[in-house]
């Protein structure tokens, strides 16, 4: 005989006068019959309540952080504690010594291992958009690449020297420098190969003839002119201003070719620094604002570098003092 319900009205909570219902009990309850589905709607409220008990713990754990200001947004970041000066610098002092722990475990590796997971890691760093964390990992790989005596560690700095952040640029470019002093032969190399493998426009190719100007390599010279014949202007220009850099009138016949060539250099500072400043007034740069082309900066280099010859050559006749024609200054022998 199936079960009969009690016509009389469900009983109510007791609530004190004035008061309200708590929000995580509902009330009233109703039938028996509905006790599973008022259990549920109970647990749920119970859930509910707990979701909005975490998000207002996390609400308060961020306000406690500091907003970047300017923009609006607060930006969430670790919590760390407050540190006082000489905290922070033992703090910094520790994480160098980890540091230098740990590129000497990675030292002891096998070359061929560890240049392979550098160079995995390059192409990671390079493909994020990040440009701050992108800088902070290149720099980081240019530190420890500086300990690889390996030519595939001279081709990732070259490699590095292609990135469009200037701190890994820079670093790259001081790390090429220091193999110079130990191997400038083995750098010599990794130039020539960069030359034949990187892609035209590649930003190394327009750094690396400053840098082969600034390093004691004996060919360096000779190592300038094969980008006198690379398609991308910019990188032409740069071999044509450290050529000036070098002040050697033998690069007049190799710049002669160039003086016809229409191409125009693209953002390129205009080369004087070889030239005395009364003469850059006047030859600084076109009055008509016409960009600079590979054959205005050629003339321009040949020029300079003719220049330096007849002052070379007045030096050579002239052994007690000299008069520069083009600057109208009395130079003295200095005494022996």
């Amino acid at each position: 005989m199936p079960l009969q319900h009690s016509a009389q009205p469900p009983q109510q909570l007791l609530v004190p006068q004035g008061a309200r219902p708590h929000p995580t009990v509902p009330a009233p309850f109703g039938p028996p019959h509905n006790c599973v589905r008022q259990a549920s709607a109970f647990a749920n409220c119970l859930s509910s309540n707990k979701l909005l008990q975490d998000e207002n713990r996390e609400r308060q754990q961020i306000d406690t952080l500091r907003p970047d200001v300017g923009n609006g947004i607060a930006r969430v970041m670790p919590k760390v504690e407050r540190l006082d000066s000489k905290q922070i610098i033992s703090s910094f002092f520790a994480t160098e010594r980890n540091a230098r722990s740990l590129a000497g475990q990675l030292a002891a590796k096998p070359t061929s291992t560890v240049l392979t997971a550098l160079r995995t890691a390059f192409e990671k760093a390079c493909s994020l958009q990040d440009t701050e964390e992108q800088g902070l990992r290149l720099v980081c790989l240019t530190r420890l690449l500086r300990g690889a005596q390996h030519p595939g560690a001279i081709d990732l700095l070259i490699d590095i020297m292609g990135s469009d952040i200037e701190e890994a640029r820079m670093t790259a470019g001081l790390a090429i420098e220091g193999f110079s002093m130990d191997d400038g032969d083995e750098v010599s190399k990794g130039i020539r190969r960069a030359i034949e493998r990187l892609p035209s426009g590649h930003q190394a190719m327009r750094e690396l003839p400053f840098l082969i100007e600034q390093m004691e390599i004996v060919d360096a010279f000779e190592l300038l002119r094969p980008f006198l014949s690379l398609q991308d202007p910019a990188a032409v220009g740069a071999a044509i201003e450290a050529y000036i850099h070098q002040a050697n009138p033998n690069a007049i016949p190799l710049l002669e070719p160039l003086t016809q060539d229409t191409r125009v250099i693209e953002s390129f500072e205009d080369i004087d620094d070889g030239m005395d400043e009364d003469e850059d007034e006047d030859e600084d740069d076109d009055e008509d604002g016409e960009p600079t082309t590979v054959g205005s900066l050629a003339i321009k280099a040949i020029e300079s570098l003719k220049e330096m010859q007849k002052m070379m050559e007045h030096m050579m006749s002239d052994p007690e003092g000299m008069t520069c024609h083009s600057c109208c200054k009395h130079v003295e022998k200095l005494p022996s």
